[in-house]
């Protein structure tokens, strides 16, 4: 088998991944609507992909298409591009969705939340914000959302499944988002953030968590029952969990409070001196199901989505958009990265197995060096340069070379070659400039 087959192979490899019918929703979702120098959906997602995963330019991807015999300008490349969106986000729904009928509920699943910034090229602030859900037993995606800067992270983002674990840093902690969580049969465990939410008594009066934790100062550990409410009156119980730091640790938080504040021109309210002083966990699971101690154990596999998001970022490049703000192609190039990391998923579930990263026993390690390596051995297959030809060459120099609207690339003076020619054409002459060799008395 040659080369070439070989990359063939593994590009059908990926793509047979994808959900079925792939095909037809690039149609149906006005991706493809027509065949010129793109034949076909398949060699529109080759473009994508050239885009987005090997980080390509626009002018870089058209160079990719000529050698493939098939001329195409940065423009057209760009328009072809920018109506993939909307099908790459159903794609992306649609893997998850198989993936949740595949998934055999044998306990009860832990689904973490959380979202990262994504910046423009250029950008002073947020463009984009990528919401994710991830379940850390099995290490693998579980929900994607991508949305701009208004979107809000909150739980409400994902839909839950009867007796899911919820787990969510302090900015998910707002009543309304744990309740509605609540309602759909599962359980929450976030840290409490005391700035935004409130807690009641069971007759309706509000919680001193102040006084509370200045009580238990001594014992170093605390633990209530309260409610929270929404605006609109639902309530549910939940059970409130607080260990202090050590003296290391509160000193280093205050700084870390102090700093904050005076860079951002605020005062440092002794309140939230008080909190950063403990670890408080709120959990709607009662203490006669899972022990304080073991909620606090849970609450640290929230760290696991901090590791993928790494992952995402560090290997895939999820964070560097090439697309200008405001641009259509900046959906496109997260939701096809986004694809690409669930097709890595796949695939390497299929070649090793489920238990490489089961985190119900003995790991034999992490999925970071291997997503590195298949990303190498897939972008090869993407662009497949050992199909290019040397008489393609120069055709794609006329597509990559510069806009003659842009500014000319920097060149000699004309002076400067006179010279240059014209001292070429004589002999050199001895200068006195030359160094001497000294020679030294012995």
């Amino acid at each position: 088998m040659s080369p070439a087959e070989e990359l063939n192979n593994k590009l059908e490899t990926l793509m047979q991944r994808l959900p079925r019918g792939w095909q037809e929703l690039a149609i149906e979702k006005r991706a493809f609507t027509r065949a010129r120098q793109i034949k076909s959906p398949k060699d529109l997602l080759r473009a994508v992909f050239s885009y987005a995963i090997a980080d390509y330019s626009l002018r870089e991807v058209a160079g990719v298409l000529t050698s493939q015999h098939k001329w195409m300008s940065d423009q057209a490349v760009y328009e072809r591009l920018s109506k993939c969106a909307l099908w790459l986000e159903t794609l992306v729904a649609a893997m998850l969705f198989e993936k949740a009928k595949q998934v055999a509920i044998e306990t009860r699943r832990l689904k973490i939340v959380d979202a990262t910034t994504l910046n423009s090229p250029g950008a002073s602030g947020t463009d984009h914000r990528l919401h994710l859900c991830y379940e850390p037993m099995s290490q693998s995606s579980c929900g994607v959302k991508l949305t701009d800067v208004k979107g809000a992270e909150r739980f409400t983002h994902f839909e839950y499944e009867p007796l899911d674990i919820v787990l969510g840093d302090r900015i998910y902690s707002k009543a309304k988002h744990i309740i509605a969580v609540t309602e759909q049969g599962a359980d929450v465990i976030v840290r409490a953030n005391f700035q935004q939410l409130r807690l009641y008594t069971l007759t309706g009066e509000i919680v001193d968590w102040k006084a509370a934790l200045i009580k238990a100062q001594d014992a170093g550990s605390l633990s209530l029952e309260a409610y929270v409410a929404d605006e609109a009156g639902k309530h549910t119980k939940v059970y409130l969990h607080s260990q202090r730091l050590g003296a290391a640790e509160i000193e280093k938080a205050r700084r870390h409070i102090k700093k904050s504040a005076y860079d951002k021109g605020h005062k440092t309210r002794e309140a939230t001196l008080l909190a950063c002083e403990w670890i408080t966990i709120l959990t709607t699971i009662a203490p006669t199901d899972l022990s304080p101690a073991l909620i606090f154990e849970l609450y640290r596999i929230r760290w696991q989505i901090e590791l993928y998001i790494k992952r995402l970022k560090s290997i895939l490049k999820l964070g560097q958009i090439r697309a200008k703000r405001g641009s259509l192609l900046a959906r496109v190039h997260v939701l096809a990265k986004m694809l690409y990391a669930l097709l890595i998923e796949r695939i390497a579930e299929k070649r090793l197995g489920v238990e490489w990263t089961q985190m119900t026993r003995q790991r034999r390690g992490t999925w970071f060096r291997l997503w590195r390596m298949m990303r190498d051995e897939f972008i090869e297959a993407v662009i497949c340069t050992v199909r290019w030809k040397d008489e393609d060459w120069r055709l794609r120099l006329r597509v990559v070379s510069e806009r003659r609207r842009q500014r000319k690339l920097q060149r000699l003076p004309q002076e400067v070659i006179r010279w240059l020619k014209e001292g070429a054409s004589q002999e050199p002459a001895k200068s006195s400039n030359r160094p001497s060799v000294l020679h030294l008395a012995a």
